[in-house]
């Protein structure tokens, strides 16, 4: 099998250590020794995970480490995925709300 090799971003060009700087391709599939070339790809949550994340912020839009913990056991997610969701989904509500109080009418009733 052939290989071919490119280098990593961000490491100089005087290293040449193929576990350092080096990802290389094979039969068109990318293989690195340290470094993940490409991110992981998007795991969408099902319905019944967005209804208990949903219900769970109505309670409590901040949780504490351990809430996160049993929560993304409960729901068989990551602790990172449930903390995003809980992050987007209040940058969600705040912007709701942002653009609920540019479009009420002012104090002179003209909007």
């Amino acid at each position: 099998k052939q290989w071919y090799q490119r280098r990593v971003r961000g490491y100089p060009s005087n290293i040449h250590s193929d576990s350092l700087n080096l990802m290389a391709i094979q039969d068109g599939e990318w293989k690195s020794r340290t470094l993940k070339p490409f991110p992981r790809k998007r795991r969408r949550l099902n319905s019944e995970q967005i209804a208990e994340l949903e219900m769970c912020y109505q309670s409590r839009p901040y949780l504490s480490t351990k809430e996160r913990f049993l929560l993304s056991k409960a729901l068989n997610l990551t602790e990172t995925q449930v903390k995003i969701w809980f992050q987007n989904r209040r940058a969600k509500t705040k912007r709701v709300v942002a653009q609920a109080t540019n479009t009420a009418p002012d104090a002179f009733g003209s909007v």
